[in-house]
């Protein structure tokens, strides 16, 4: 388990909503997302239950296991040294 960072964040105005694109492709190895990994965010307000699309072919899988709100960390659910970009829906 360890913290990562995104190697790029876009923030785009929905009107009231916010769309947050975090992007993890493992350019080095503080933004690529092992099992159990977490990213303190910051984001304290997400609406809706982030989309993680992986952009490794084949089965492998990343997904958000857990969020909390209280410091906006996430927490990873991978196979070994994933690339992912993660949406995240925030007011």
């Amino acid at each position: 388990m360890a913290e990562k960072t995104p190697t790029t964040v876009v923030r785009q105005n929905l009107g009231s909503i916010n769309l947050i694109i975090a992007t993890f492709d493992g350019t080095v190895s503080s933004n690529d997302i092992d099992d159990n990994d977490t990213w303190t965010s910051g984001i304290t307000s997400m609406v809706g239950w982030p989309i993680v699309q992986s952009t490794i072919d084949g089965p492998q899988d990343c997904t958000i296991d857990a969020y909390t709100r209280s410091t906006g960390q996430f927490t990873f659910a991978s196979a070994a040294n994933q690339t992912a970009v993660v949406y995240i829906l925030a007011s």
